[in-house]
């Protein structure tokens, strides 16, 4: 099965919506769901990769989750500051061994993958050997808590496009989906800006296809999945603006800023040294920030900070945060 969106709300939708109608009662050891296996997902334009509805509206955890990535950390406190419920992946020193983080940039074993990437398709500019490898023949071995669902992520370079195909070995459509879909898509937008200060060539973001083994619908999110679907169809203009080009070095300064943001250090954007674009990123983070602490100072923070992005499409996302922290105070 094919499935094609212009926008990540797209592509959730009609997912859902194959699931339910034609996906088969499968009952793994997570629990009960509805599976369609071998579907492939085509974003057709990558930025558009936050979804707008109230269901699905999971910012702050996809910016977690790409900043733990690119920290190369396994420690699991880095998400579970963002999903609580990801406890349950840790093992019992507080580490994650699925982490992507370690794959991705060599923590451990000093290959890293990304760069290597990045420096073969500057010297092979039409390789199909762009692949960095996620799951391992090691994970099946011994008792784990948590094994990666991503077998591999393989960059295209065609046409000057940078296009990315992931395959899964299994997916959630409604909770692991959209950060699979947003921390991929903004690696590729890395790539794409990186090969284009290496090369000197504008080298823009391509398509970006998703391939699953097992994609399935738990049914214990059977009733969001219907609540996500009476939404109804959400704008499919794109939160995101095009990324802008950022080094190494830059990605540094921004996975120090968001631990200094998740430990209540940095709550001031003045003197920032990056771009408007990872400034209001950063303001974002500082709202979910307060959101935790749901006080009344917290609460005129955020309406703060909402009013100084300069991107006014994150505006509606930190105006519901500030309603849903209204509600629980």
């Amino acid at each position: 099965m094919e499935i094609r969106g212009s926008s990540i709300d797209e592509i959730i939708r009609a997912s859902i919506t194959a699931l339910l109608s034609e996906g088969k009662v499968n009952s793994p050891s997570k629990g009960q769901n509805l599976e369609l296996t071998g579907v492939l997902l085509d974003l057709e334009n990558p930025l558009n990769r936050i979804s707008r509805t109230e269901t699905k509206n999971t910012l702050f955890s996809c910016l977690g989750e790409l900043s733990w990535y690119l920290s190369g950390s396994d420690i699991a406190s880095h998400m579970t500051y963002y999903l609580p419920e990801y406890t349950k992946f840790a093992e019992d020193d507080g580490t994650v061994r699925g982490a992507y983080g370690p794959r991705l940039l060599g923590t451990y074993n000093s290959i890293n993958q990304l760069e290597n990437v990045i420096s073969l398709l500057c010297r092979k500019t039409t390789t199909r050997q762009a692949v960095i490898q996620i799951f391992d023949k090691a994970d099946l071995i011994g008792e784990k808590k948590d094994i990666p669902c991503t077998q591999a992520l393989q960059f295209l370079l065609r046409d000057n496009y940078l296009e990315l195909i992931v395959t899964m070995r299994s997916n959630d459509v409604f909770r692991g989906l959209t950060h699979d879909i947003f921390c991929f898509t903004m690696l590729q937008e890395f790539v794409a800006n990186e090969l284009s200060e290496r090369m000197d060539v504008d080298i823009k973001l391509g398509g970006y296809k998703h391939f699953v083994g097992s994609f399935h619908l738990y049914d214990k999110d059977k009733a969001l999945a219907h609540e996500y679907l009476q939404e109804g169809f959400p704008s499919v203009n794109s939160i995101m603006q095009s990324m802008p080009s950022c080094s190494y070095k830059d990605i540094e300064e921004i996975i120090k800023a968001e631990r200094n943001i998740r430990d209540g250090v940095l709550t001031n954007f003045d003197n920032c040294e990056l771009s408007s674009y990872w400034v209001d990123l950063g303001k974002a983070l500082r709202a979910f920030h307060l959101f935790k602490e749901k006080t009344e100072s917290a609460l005129e923070e955020i309406d703060s900070l909402m009013r100084d992005l300069e991107n006014q499409a994150l505006k509606p996302i930190l105006q519901k945060l500030l309603a849903r922290c209204q509600v629980k105070s």
